[in-house]
Order: C-alpha cells, then sequence, then structure tokens
C-alpha cells in the first residue's frame, strides 16, 4: 500500500512539474526574455524606390500625323474626272521604350542586440544597417529606476551612441562614471553586430 501511494505521489509531482514548467519556442536558442526587452535579431527591413531618369516618361511613342488624303475628285474643264487614289500609309507602330528597372535604395535593417545584464539593470543596443554600414545605433532599454541611473545614463547611452556610429564597430570606449552601463552596451552591441553578420 505503501509503494502505491508512493507512486501516486510522485506521479502527481512529476506531472505537476512538467506542466508548470514554461519553455520559449518563439526567440532563438538562450536568447533571455526579460520583461521590457524587445525581441532580438532582425526585427524589421525596409526599401524605398529611387526615382530613375526613365520614370515619368510616357511609354506612347510621338505622334505622327496622318498625311492628309488626296482630293477624290477634281474638276477639269468642266467634267469631272477622277484622280486615282493612293492609300496613306499606316503608321506603323514604335515600340514603346522599355523602361529601365527601378532602383532601390539600399535596404535598411534594424537589429536588436541581446539584453546585456549588468549590475544595475539590462542594457539592450538597437542598430540600424545598410549594406554593411551603421548608420544609428540606440540604446533601447538601459536602467532607469534610481535617480543616479536616470542622471548618468542621461549622458553616457548618448555618447556611446555617436561612439558606435565613429567606429562602426563594438570596439567603444567606456564612458567615465558609466562603467556598467558601458560594458553592456558593448556587450549588447556586439550580438546586434553578429545578427547583422557584420
Amino acid at each position: 500500500m505503501k509503494r502505491v501511494t508512493l507512486w501516486i505521489v510522485s506521479t502527481t509531482v512529476g506531472l505537476v512539474l512538467l506542466f508548470s514548467y514554461h519553455t520559449s519556442t518563439s526567440g532563438p536558442a538562450g536568447a533571455k526574455s526579460a520583461p521590457g526587452v524587445a525581441p532580438v535579431g532582425v526585427v524589421a527591413e525596409s526599401a524605398a524606390p529611387v526615382p530613375t531618369a526613365a520614370a515619368g516618361r510616357s511609354s506612347i511613342g510621338p505622334v505622327v500625323p496622318s498625311p492628309a488624303a488626296a482630293p477624290s475628285a477634281r474638276a477639269t474643264s468642266g467634267a469631272v474626272t477622277s484622280a486615282p487614289r493612293v492609300a496613306a500609309p499606316a503608321p506603323s507602330p514604335k515600340p514603346s521604350p522599355t523602361p529601365a528597372p527601378r532602383k532601390t535604395a539600399a535596404t535598411t535593417r534594424t537589429i536588436n542586440g541581446a539584453p546585456a545584464d549588468t549590475r544595475y539593470g539590462p542594457v539592450q543596443v538597437q542598430i540600424k544597417v545598410q549594406g554593411s554600414r551603421i548608420v544609428s545605433s540606440d540604446a533601447i532599454v538601459y536602467p532607469t529606476s534610481e535617480r543616479r541611473d536616470q542622471e548618468i545614463n542621461s549622458y553616457a547611452v548618448p555618447q556611446l551612441n555617436d561612439e558606435t556610429i565613429q567606429a562602426q564597430s563594438a570596439n567603444i570606449d567606456t564612458v567615465s562614471g558609466a562603467t556598467y552601463t558601458s560594458d553592456g552596451y558593448r556587450q549588447s552591441l556586439q550580438s546586434a553586430l553578429d545578427a547583422a553578420h557584420l
């Protein structure tokens, strides 16, 4: 009887643990899903068409006026004679110029790095890339819960964003007084660059 009871209790505990275990199949392996953190990896791609010289040209060829028809009858000394009627040749259709293929601007990809845990909270960086060039970098998540965090990050984050554009890599300097934010920024930035294959 003890074995049956022990078996029932252990089976029940096992089932409870099994069904209460949360798994995530929506993100890449190893990605953390912390509250307030954006999805990791490429989150948007866009391309805008660039007007070309062929754009705006009409596909209709030039208008060719048809020759005036010769008079069908002519009066000569009181007698009506009919002149030979010459049919005007039908204008041959001119092929319309094939419009040049529409060129598009370089695709802009928006990529989120993985959040980096720091002593004061997560730091997550989002970059925008055109081709192989970083065109913008922004810390989208960083510590702001304490007043001191807000003071430090209000000057550190813009500096880190600017340095990233200048360096075009994660090889950026630590901002004085913001060591933890700088370290987390570099880690998340490197994750975004890896996702962008840069």
